[in-house]
């Protein structure tokens, strides 16, 4: 009974279009404060265990590292319940929404300073080749997330009209960035050195 209504919590994810990281994320957690409370039937849940769910949490250690669980991650869980338990009220599962009406403190966001223009030019000075001052550019220049540098193909950057298109950018929103003249070069003069030793690796190949 609970596996399949996990399972339709997912389908519905994936049906309203959230991304692959919530779709596997959500019902992990969902499953987790179900089990941990030992719920047989979701039809009626007292709001008591919930907020019990929720202190357990405060002190619940990690499961692949020391320490415990941060803010930002306890928020993640309330938002699994709040977005499951939606669902569930919607879909006539539930007559009475067990984290309706309680109120939650925002985490604490961190505080990120940016590196000075003297810690980028030894970042920079420090580059070894031209492929890793592309990555610099890249991610630092660009601004590009680890993941939308691994899925980036050279059809996505426009050296003429000095763009980059972000094709599945977070939240599998798509943007366009526009580069400097600088940034342009560089990476088209680490694109004409990659082609050009292919092509060489292909004729000795041969």
């Amino acid at each position: 009974m609970i596996t399949e209504i996990i399972n339709q919590f997912k389908n519905y994810l994936q049906n309203v279009g959230y991304s692959d990281t919530i779709i596997k994320m959500l019902p992990v957690l969902v499953k987790e404060f179900i089990q941990h409370q030992n719920i047989a039937d979701i039809s009626f849940i007292e709001q008591e265990k919930v907020k019990l769910f929720l202190e357990y949490l405060q002190t619940r250690p990690l499961k692949k590292r020391s320490g415990a669980l941060s803010e930002s991650m306890i928020s993640q869980y309330v938002y699994a319940l709040k977005t499951f338990f939606s669902w569930a009220e919607v879909t006539e599962q539930i007559d009475y929404n067990p984290i309706s009406g309680m109120k939650f403190k925002r985490p604490k966001q961190n505080v990120r300073e940016p590196l000075s223009l003297e810690e980028i030019t030894q970042l920079f000075t420090a580059t070894e080749n031209l492929k890793q001052q592309t990555i610099l550019h890249l991610f630092y220049s660009c601004g590009l997330r680890r993941s939308e540098g691994e899925a980036l193909n050279i059809s996505d950057i426009h050296f003429k009209q000095q763009l980059l298109h972000v094709r599945a950018g977070k939240g599998t929103k798509r943007r366009v960035i526009p580069i400097t003249a600088k940034v342009t070069a560089a990476l088209e003069e680490y694109y004409l050195q990659e082609r050009c030793n292919s092509t060489s690796q292909k004729v000795k190949d041969t």
